[in-house]
C-alpha cells in the first residue's frame, strides 16, 4: 500500500507551464534577456546577441525556451526578428525584484 507521498498524481499541462516559467527564471541567462527586453521592449536577435555578447547558439536557444515558456513574443519583420517580454514576464519580473531585493 502506498503512502500519500508516494502517490503519483496526474501534472495538468497549467502546472507544465508553470514550471517551465519558474526553470526559465531559475536561469541567470534568460533572467537577464528578459531585463533587457523589458528594458527596451523588444529587439532583434542580433541586438541581443550583441548586448550579451553571447555566442548566437546559445542566445537562440535561450529565446527557444522563453519563448516556449510564454514568457517573450515573438515577431518576424521581413528576415528580422524581434522579441519583446509578454506581460506574464513582466510580472514574474516584478515578483522576482519584489521577493529578491538587490544584494
Amino acid at each position: 500500500m502506498k503512502g500519500k507521498s508516494e502517490t503519483t498524481l496526474p501534472v495538468s499541462e497549467e502546472l507544465l507551464l508553470k514550471a517551465e516559467r519558474l526553470k526559465a527564471v531559475g536561469s541567470p541567462m534568460k533572467l537577464k534577456i528578459l531585463f533587457l527586453l523589458r528594458e527596451e521592449g523588444k529587439l532583434r536577435v542580433k541586438d541581443i546577441i550583441e548586448e550579451l555578447g553571447e555566442e548566437q547558439s546559445k542566445v537562440s536557444q535561450h529565446l527557444r525556451d522563453l519563448r516556449f515558456s510564454k514568457l517573450v513574443n515573438r515577431k518576424r519583420k521581413g528576415v528580422e526578428v524581434f522579441y519583446s517580454p509578454t506581460e506574464t514576464a513582466l510580472e514574474i519580473l516584478k515578483c522576482v525584484e519584489k521577493i529578491l531585493p538587490k544584494l
